[in-house]
């Protein structure tokens, strides 16, 4: 305990105003993923190694890769707001209730690839419509690869999902299992689909490529059903006082590699990664992969559009987030 508090106060006392930070400032920044993971060697230490560089004299970020500032994945937020790090990458998913409008994401045929959707959400954030953000500013929002359904027996179209009992986040992607018919299971991460598939507690569970491959589901759940039925966000996020009191160049190095371009630089890393696996899969013939028909698209958008007929009667809010986001795809794929 002693040593927390004394981590805790040696951040707050260094962020208490522009003026108290060294020269070149010193941002640290924590991730629970273990240091050698694919997505800490392809894109994590290489954004922290394009800050560093940009200008060395004014900004460094120390990372702490493997948690070292903290290992839970549902405490990266409280590890930011209470300055225990600077900066950390965060789970947004775990606090649902605190980022409303994140869900947005969750309807199926929307965006179609990391790269799109983190621009296109990027842009929503940039337009002031994304309510939760108070206490941090997201350097760089993640929309994962499109989520789909990974079982242990094949899925050959929408309609055998009826009576599946489906592992899926609580919220709109366990609205959308129980419109199409099957068992939303909601207090499984998605760490342990794997195991709980191999013990039969679970029949399918809501993932995309990277978490398929990343999480080892091929061995015991063989099968997908390759239907777009989402994305969901993620966040790499500075406490919003630390990043307010910067010294402006020191922000202006932060921001060089942070907001748009971020987007940028996690599309083509998640993206390449999730092709590289999806065609890994698609040609091993331990493997199989069912692609969607018509049928099963209009099934599903017909779902979807239930979904959204009651989340914009909860909140008039809720349209003009999917509005926004709408047009920003809209303009995207117009360039």
């Amino acid at each position: 305990m002693k040593l927390f508090l004394g981590g805790s106060l040696a951040a707050a006392l260094a962020v208490t105003a522009g003026a108290a930070f060294a020269n070149p400032v010193t941002l640290r920044m924590n991730n629970y993923e273990p240091p050698a993971g694919i997505t800490n060697t392809r894109l994590y230490q290489p954004w922290v190694d394009k800050v560093n560089a940009i200008n060395p004299d004014a900004l460094q970020i120390q990372y702490f890769p493997g948690g070292g500032l903290g290992r839970d994945p549902t405490t990266q937020l409280d590890i930011v707001e209470n300055r225990v790090a600077d900066l950390a990458y965060i789970l947004l998913p775990y606090h649902a209730g605190r980022f409303p409008d994140n869900v947005v994401v969750n309807f199926p045929f929307l965006g179609t690839s990391a790269t799109e959707g983190s621009r296109a959400f990027t842009m929503a954030y940039e337009a002031g419509v994304l309510r939760g953000y108070d206490t941090i500013v997201p350097l760089g929002l993640q929309i994962s690869p499109i989520t789909m359904l990974n079982s242990v027996r094949p899925i050959n179209s929408i309609e055998d999902v009826r009576g599946l009992r489906v592992r899926a986040a609580d919220g709109i992607w366990a609205q959308l299992i129980e419109e199409l018919g099957g068992v939303p299971v909601t207090n499984i991460p998605v760490n342990q689909a794997a195991e709980n598939m191999s013990r039969g507690v679970i029949d399918a569970s809501l993932d995309n490529w990277v978490s398929i491959r990343l999480f080892n589901h091929p061995e015991v759940a063989p099968h997908a059903f390759a239907i777009p039925l989402g994305q969901v966000v993620t966040t790499v996020a500075i406490n919003r006082d630390v990043y307010e009191g910067l010294p402006d160049d020191a922000r202006a190095a932060l921001d060089e590699a942070s907001f748009m371009a971020y987007a940028d630089m996690w599309g083509e890393v998640i993206d390449g990664l999730s092709d590289a696996i999806e065609a890994e899969l698609r040609a091993d013939p331990n493997y199989t992969v069912v692609d969607f028909s018509e049928a099963d698209q209009a099934a599903v958008i017909a779902a979807r559009d239930r979904l959204l007929e009651t989340w914009f009667a909860a909140d008039p809010h809720n349209r003009v987030v999917f509005d926004t986001m709408e047009a920003a795809l809209a303009e995207l794929r117009a360039e």
